[in-house]
């Protein structure tokens, strides 16, 4: 998870006109020229950044921040389908949608299972 979220700092820096293109290619149209859509796509992709490289320091010692890890995956495991719903409802492109939850659930769902595994083993 935190390899592929690490990358998203390049979108939080790149100039407008490359994530006005991207936003096009994707096929969801002309970006908006608003501020507040700029500062969404840039702060979105800084904290996904964020929450890579603080996933990747959590596998360093996995025993010790068992409890934040089982955390996280809790909370994505749950938040994934109410974000995949709300976006839906939003009129979203439900392909990029079902990739983002069926790749987060994919990872999370293992990682949680395996934290309890691994809790159950301490004891």
């Amino acid at each position: 998870m935190g390899i592929t979220c690490v990358p998203a700092i390049i979108p939080a820096c790149m100039p407008l006109s490359w994530i006005s293109g991207t936003h096009e290619w994707l096929g969801l149209g002309k970006f908006p020229e608003q501020p507040i859509a700029e500062y969404l796509a840039r702060g979105m992709s800084a904290l996904c950044a964020f929450y890579g490289g603080l996933v990747l320091v959590l596998s360093r010692d996995v025993p010790r921040h068992l409890p934040i890890i089982r955390y996280q995956a809790l909370f994505l495991c749950f938040a994934v389908p109410l974000g995949l719903f709300a976006n839906l409802k939003l009129g979203l492109p439900a392909k990029y949608l079902l990739m983002d939850a069926i790749g987060a659930m994919a990872i999370m769902l293992p990682v949680l299972i395996l934290s309890f595994r691994l809790k159950n083993a301490r004891q």
